[in-house]
């Protein structure tokens, strides 16, 4: 699609022929120096929608959405599963107005996908599409969902708080890293919004 740039560990959606893009980054893999990596600058701000067929491309800012969930829609690496007409994310790791710092946001969310598509296309506000929890065990990158059943598992991934540093936490910006060791299993409220 000629007038579309790319991006790189994002998460997507389908409905008919719309795909819808979330997050990840604008700069392709992140650079290796920390004064670099994972810049702000370079996070994806845009809810995307491609139709590959037509060659055709819808932007919506993620401007005036609430700060958590902007924040958390602009991260790298969230874990999803698109459930028909949901898409749930969580975690995601980069920068954080709110924390100040580049954290794993500990969030989940639930998108209403072809009615969020629409509003995208249509030019209106998307937030009557989108909702989110707070809850620390939903602060992962790098992992994987699925689901069997009514029951979502999330596995894998770790939780990376502070600035990318190949050297180590000890040898420049420091950050603490834990991986998860396991397969966290998880229900939500029947569908619908607003999530609970």
């Amino acid at each position: 699609i000629p007038s579309f740039t790319g991006l790189q560990s994002y998460a997507w959606a389908k409905s008919g022929e719309h795909i819808l893009l979330i997050g990840g980054r604008t700069d392709g893999l992140h650079k290796k120096q920390p004064f670099a990596a994972f810049n702000k600058n370079d996070n994806n701000k845009w809810l995307i929608v491609l139709d590959p067929e037509k060659e055709k491309v819808w932007k919506r800012s993620l401007d005036g959405l609430q700060p958590g969930i902007n924040q958390q829609l602009q991260s790298t690496n969230m874990e999803f599963y698109q459930d028909g007409n949901e898409l749930i994310l969580a975690g995601g790791y980069g920068y954080s107005e709110l924390a100040k710092d580049h954290i794993t946001h500990p969030y989940l969310i639930r998108i209403q996908v072809k009615e969020l598509i629409r509003a995208i296309i249509d030019e209106n506000d998307p937030a009557a599409f989108i909702s989110q929890i707070k809850d620390e065990r939903m602060a992962v990158t790098g992992g994987r969902m699925q689901k069997l059943g009514d029951l979502y598992y999330l596995a894998g991934g770790h939780r990376f708080d502070g600035r990318y540093n190949p050297h180590g936490p000890d040898h420049g910006p420091g950050f603490s890293q834990q991986y998860t060791n396991q397969v966290r299993i998880f229900r939500l409220s029947a569908p619908g919004l607003p999530l609970m």
